[in-house]
C-alpha cells in the first residue's frame, strides 16, 4: 500500500508532463518573432535590434526570422544532409551510415553491428546515444528516450525555423573514437558569407570541457563563450583540407558553422549548424559580440 509521500514523486512527474505539454501548446500558437525576441530578452535583458542588427547575436536572430533558405532544412536534417555533403565535397567525408528508421523498436540487437555506433534523432539538437556493442544495452530505456525525442519538434523549443518541417527518424552511424576510446576532438569552423574565419575547438567534453579558438592561420584567439578553460592545441595536419571542405559547404549560406572531425588523418563531416547556441551565446570579452557582428554581412 502506497502512502501519500510514496505517490508524491509520481504525481509531481505527471504534473510536470502536463505543465510542459500545456506550455508547448501555448508556444506553438505564439508568433515566431515573439518567441525569438522573448528568448533573447530572457538571456540578455534587452530586446534585440532586428531593424539594424550590429551584434553577432542580433544578426543570428535576424537570420532565424528572415533567412528562410529551404536548403537549411535539408542540411539541418542529419539524414538528408548526407546527400548535400556527397554532392558538394564527396562521399568520403561521410561517417559510415549503418541504419536509419522511424521505428524505435527496430533499435535492437539484430539490426546493430558488433562495433560501436551512435544513434541520433535526425531532427533535433542534443547529441546521440552511444552503443558500444549490439548486446549489452538497456534497449527498453533507450527506446523510451528515443520515442520522447521523436515526438518533439525542436522548432518549438529553439525558434529555429529550419527544424520545423523535418520528418523525424533515427540515424545510426559508426561511432568514431579517439585513441582512448572517447569522443573525438571537435573542429567547429565558423564561416561568414562563405568564408571560413575561425575554428572553435571543443576538447574533453566527457568531463570538464576545454574551448579554444583559432583563426585560419592557427593563431590562438583570446575569446570564448562556452568554457573559460582553454589549452594550446596542436595544429591538425589536415587543417587546409578542413578549411577547403568548410568553404565549399558554406558557400550557399550567409553564415554557418561547419563541424568536422579528424580521424586517422582523414576528415569527416559532423553537422552544419546555422544558429549555434540559438544565437544567445555570452561572449567573453563582451565586445566580441560586436566585432564578430562586423564580419557578417546580411546583404
Amino acid at each position: 500500500m502506497k502512502t501519500i509521500s510514496d505517490n508524491q514523486p509520481i504525481i509531481e512527474k505527471d504534473m510536470n508532463k502536463i505543465f510542459n505539454y500545456v506550455k508547448l501548446v501555448i508556444l506553438t500558437l505564439l508568433p515566431e518573432k515573439f518567441l525569438v525576441v522573448r528568448r533573447y530578452k530572457k538571456e540578455f535583458g534587452v530586446i534585440p535590434n532586428l531593424r539594424e542588427p550590429s551584434l553577432f547575436t542580433e544578426k543570428i536572430q535576424w537570420l532565424k526570422l528572415y533567412d528562410k533558405n529551404p536548403l537549411k532544412t535539408h542540411c539541418t536534417d542529419k539524414l538528408t544532409v548526407r546527400k548535400y555533403i556527397k554532392d558538394k565535397v564527396g562521399e568520403k567525408y561521410l561517417i559510415p551510415l549503418i541504419y536509419n528508421t522511424d521505428n524505435v523498436n527496430e533499435i535492437c540487437t539484430k539490426n546493430l553491428p558488433d562495433f560501436p555506433v551512435i544513434v541520433k534523432p535526425n531532427h533535433d539538437s542534443g547529441g546521440g546515444f552511444v552503443l558500444m556493442d549490439s548486446i549489452n544495452n538497456d534497449f527498453v530505456s533507450l527506446r523510451l528516450e528515443l520515442s520522447e525525442r521523436l515526438r518533439r519538434n525542436y522548432y518549438h523549443y529553439s525558434g529555429e525555423w529550419e527544424y520545423k518541417a523535418i520528418a523525424p527518424c533515427l540515424v545510426i552511424e559508426k561511432f568514431l573514437t579517439d585513441d582512448r576510446g572517447g569522443l573525438l576532438n571537435d573542429y567547429k569552423i565558423h564561416c561568414f558569407n562563405g568564408k571560413p574565419l575561425f575554428i572553435q575547438t571543443i576538447f574533453n567534453r566527457e568531463s570538464d570541457a576545454i574551448e579554444t579558438w583559432y583563426n585560419t592561420s592557427w593563431e590562438k584567439q583570446d575569446f570564448y563563450y562556452f568554457s573559460n578553460k582553454n589549452s594550446n592545441i596542436n595544429k591538425p595536419s589536415n587543417l587546409e583540407e578542413m578549411l577547403e571542405v568548410a568553404r565549399k559547404l558554406s558557400e550557399e549560406f550567409l553564415y554557418v558553422r561547419v563541424d568536422l572531425y579528424s580521424f586517422e588523418n582523414n576528415v569527416y563531416f559532423g553537422e552544419l549548424t546555422f544558429h549555434p547556441y540559438c544565437g544567445v551565446m555570452k561572449w567573453t570579452p563582451q565586445e566580441m559580440d560586436l566585432e564578430l557582428g562586423k564580419l557578417l554581412s546580411l546583404k
